[in-house]
């Protein structure tokens, strides 16, 4: 570009006038050797290795890398400068590691009015359901959850469950398959599904499949043979449910089926099938789910619900948040809390990081504290 194509360029535009035919060789040439560069870009970034994403680097390896550059720097000579180029590696660290043996994390992100939970285990990650569409060119995908990967180095997700087709569950689900490597994509959608077509292996959620991450196990409850629902909508009755199981605890998570599907799976599984630690609850914590049949026998000792702030539709709804409080079960809000993250450690008690409260930024303002300065 600096050596052949801008001094071409300002040379043609200056002779083609007074020498048309010069001037627009000159140009010519520019465009056969923009043409050429774009082509080499073109297949040069083609594969996945031609970006290098690095997680967010820590407090300590900043001010640590802040400080090796002020030695390099340094307009005196100081002992051992080039080893200060050592302090600069923790910026290029590995990706996250995988959790520890005996834990695992639940991290249900922030994405609205929608779904999307990252489930992290010894043996490989789940994201259940991918958030909401928001446009034509803008979905919870591109806008949260390819963020929060890259942020932490994850650039391989070993499964993608898509509970359903509603866009506030599926809609992200291209951009994730994008902007990471998906191994296999799980969902009970219909064959010719643009999700479906996109995926380089796909399962169909369906009970009895199952399978196995070292000492986790991963099982599909429902959808099944049966008809659950009543009328012609079976979207959110026929929703995924996956039960997930290893040493650190058990996660339940749920889709958007309702009471009536809630009782068949009690009826159907029985209660042992259904015990949980972590609930994901159903359809974003709605009055008509989170039966008292369903969490009795669940008997979660958390729930998280994903609903939008000051959503229309009332979620979580009041009866079940009352529900909830009689079945003894911390509740969980990403309209509260933002972001919430649940670090299951078997009979230890769990680690629970709301990344609203928890996280706290000066721009983060606490109404109480504000309130109270007023009336001082």
């Amino acid at each position: 570009v600096s050596i052949l194509i801008t001094p071409l360029a300002l040379l043609g535009t200056a002779l083609v006038v007074p020498f048309p035919s010069l001037g627009s060789a000159l140009l010519a040439l520019v465009c056969i050797a923009t043409g050429w560069l774009l082509d080499a870009l073109a297949l040069i970034s083609a594969p996945r290795w031609a970006i290098a994403v690095l997680p967010a680097p820590s407090v300590a390896a900043v001010v640590i890398a802040a400080l090796a550059i002020v030695g390099l720097l340094c307009p005196f000579r100081l002992p051992g400068r080039p080893a200060a180029f050592a302090a600069l590696l923790p910026l290029v660290a590995p990706h996250a590691p995988l959790p520890a043996a005996g834990t695992m994390r639940v991290t249900a992100l922030d994405v609205g009015q929608g779904a999307a939970m990252l489930i992290e285990t010894p043996g490989g990650r789940l994201l259940f359901d991918a958030g909401p569409r928001q446009g034509a060119d803008s979905d919870a995908g591109s806008r949260v959850i390819i963020p929060y990967l890259r942020a932490r180095g994850i650039e391989v997700i070993e499964s993608l469950v898509i509970s359903h087709a509603d866009e506030d569950h599926a809609g992200g689900a291209l951009s994730v398959l994008a902007g990471v490597r998906v191994i296999s994509v799980s969902s009970p959608l219909q064959a010719g599904h643009p999700i479906r077509e996109a995926a380089p292996l796909h399962r169909r959620c369906w009970r009895g499949e199952h399978w196995q991450w070292g000492e986790t196990r991963l099982e599909v409850l429902h959808p099944g043979p049966e008809r659950t629902h009543r009328g012609k909508s079976a979207t959110n009755a026929n929703s995924c449910v996956l039960r997930i199981e290893s040493p650190a605890g058990v996660v339940l998570l749920t889709g958007d089926i309702e009471a009536a599907q809630e009782g068949f799976l009690v009826e159907k599984l029985g209660e042992k099938a259904l015990r949980a630690d972590l609930l994901a609850a159903p359809h974003h914590g709605s009055n008509g789910s989170s039966s008292m049949v369903f969490l009795n026998a669940v008997k979660p000792s958390i729930a998280i619900v994903q609903a939008g702030y000051r959503n229309r539709f009332g979620h979580p709804g009041d009866k079940a948040q009352v529900r909830y409080r009689i079945a003894g079960t911390r509740l969980l809000r990403s309209d509260h809390d933002g972001a919430v993250s649940v670090m299951l450690r078997g009979t230890r008690p769990p680690i629970i990081e709301r990344l609203r409260h928890d996280d706290r930024r000066y721009w983060r303002l606490r109404v109480q504290a504000a309130a109270a300065r007023a009336v001082a």
